[in-house]
């Protein structure tokens, strides 16, 4: 909670309650080892885990990379991440670890100046919109800041917008604002010129309570953060309503005065859920999937986060308004698990005699948690053999068709198989003989870019 101190400066800033409310936009690894005998440990692949801490730039102040209360965030498609710095007046532009690239902007409200501008959008050509909400307009400019054009005036009539505070593209170009006090969102094509529009106050479907910020999927879906409604809606690119999720409360799924929305290549949904000091993470229906945050000012902790977005390569970027400040995280990294590896030996040798096989299974799941199949799989992954003698010395790497001289009397060899998502490695050999530790591992395979580095590893040892 905020102290009286903290409420009365923010409430300064942004005006009463009521107004304020408004304005709030691969190593998993087993290891099997012991004397003589086998243990398997794995973790559950369905629970999605929220994404790692990465990086943080931003602290108070007018200098490059300071920030007086930034709001919304937007990236390109080559990665570059843009913020509004509403009481500096302008925007910043930033490579995706954090370095400054440029500036643009002062106070005023000539071509390319701002009044504590708001959100910030790019569309797939590199340009980039501006939410001028005291202006009642959009500004369009190139990458580097130069001035394009311009659209919106005060009023209600089409392209006209009362408080306007986000703004998306789409694919082939559209441009969505959410008209806030109007209490609609506004479709228009890339020049600013009026195409559609849709919703009215109230609770229903369709109908808002002051729509804060919108986004669209590669789908042409649109989501609209209906701001004092504590929820989401999405519709279809005409403004058809399709779903709606959330009420107001902490639980997940829920949210207190969600600020901004952003969606993902895979179209997941990620919303801003500002005074909750939270991101909650959604699939496309609503579905939840994880979240991460808590108020502070600790990597991965939030003071009122304002806006989200993500980048081409599944990276998040969170800005917030009191934390002044930009948080990376990086994209989750799909699951692997190692299991089966469950060798038909008694306990008390390790010896394989006979034509048996080791079975050796990894499964793979991509970062939501679905298990991945051979169409999503290009190549399989690489199975290598290692063995240490117990007398030391170096690791041998025992791969190829032939053992070395005293480690057995027959040849190893390596099939792999797929299976309704599974890998499936048997590891056949005639006969174990030398005793130490002989080790399976699972490394990347050629353009398999789920593997990155050795992910299932299997030990067992052979005692004197």
């Amino acid at each position: 909670m905020k102290s009286q101190q903290e409420s009365k400066r923010f409430a300064d800033l942004w005006g009463t309650t009521d107004q304020r409310r408004f304005v709030m936009k691969r190593k998993i690894a087993f290891v099997v080892m012991g004397t003589c005998l086998f243990l398997f440990l794995g973790l559950p692949a369905w629970a999605e885990d929220p994404p790692p801490f990465l990086a943080t730039w931003g602290s108070y102040g007018t200098g490059d990379g300071q920030f007086r209360y930034p709001y919304g965030v937007a990236t390109d498609t080559v990665g570059n991440v843009y913020a509004t710095d509403r009481q500096n007046n302008r925007i910043q532009k930033f490579d995706s670890d954090g370095n400054f690239l440029t500036e643009w902007g002062t106070y005023g409200s000539a071509d390319g100046q701002f009044r504590y501008p708001i959100d910030v959008e790019t569309d797939g050509m590199g340009n980039v919109y501006v939410v001028g909400e005291y202006e009642h307009r959009i500004q369009k400019f190139d990458s580097d800041g130069n001035f394009l054009t311009k659209w919106g005036m005060y009023g209600s009539a089409d392209g006209q917008f009362n408080t306007p505070r986000g703004v998306a593209t789409d694919s082939v170009g559209n441009v969505y604002v959410a008209d806030a006090y109007n209490n609609r969102i506004q479709k228009f094509d890339n020049n600013g010129n009026f195409l559609t529009k849709w919703g009215t106050y109230g609770w229903g479907d369709g109908q808002f309570r002051y729509p804060h910020n919108v986004a669209t999927d590669s789908a042409g879906n649109v989501y609209a953060v209906d701001q004092n409604n504590h929820r989401i809606q999405k519709f279809d690119s005409d403004g058809n309503f399709l779903t709606k999720w959330g009420m107001e409360g902490t639980g997940d799924g829920q949210f207190s005065y969600p600020i901004d929305v952003d969606t993902d290549g895979m179209g997941n949904v990620y919303v801003a859920d500002s005074f909750n000091h939270r991101v909650q993470k959604f699939d496309s229906n609503g579905n939840f999937l994880t979240k991460w945050g808590s108020w502070g000012s600790g990597d991965g902790q939030f003071d009122l986060p304002t806006g989200v977005a993500t980048d081409s390569v599944g990276n998040v970027y969170v800005v917030e308004i009191d934390g002044q400040r930009i948080q990376k995280f990086g994209p989750p990294v799909p699951t692997i698990i190692c299991e089966g590896f469950k060798p038909p030996l008694a306990a008390g040798t390790v010896t394989a005699r006979g034509n048996r096989a080791l079975p050796l299974k990894a499964r793979v799941f991509d970062a939501d948690g679905y298990e991945m199949t051979d169409l999503e799989l290009t190549a399989p992954p690489v199975l290598q053999l290692s063995f240490q003698s117990a007398s030391g010395g170096d690791p041998l790497d025992v791969t190829g068709d032939a053992l070395p001289a005293g480690m057995g009397t027959e040849g190893n060899e390596f099939e792999y198989n797929l299976a309704d998502g599974v890998w499936q490695y048997n590891l056949k050999t005639k006969d174990y003989t030398a005793t130490g530790a002989y080790t399976i591992t699972i490394v990347s395979g050629d353009n398999v870019e789920y593997f990155i580095d050795p992910t299932c590893t299997a030990v067992f040892q052979r005692a004197e």
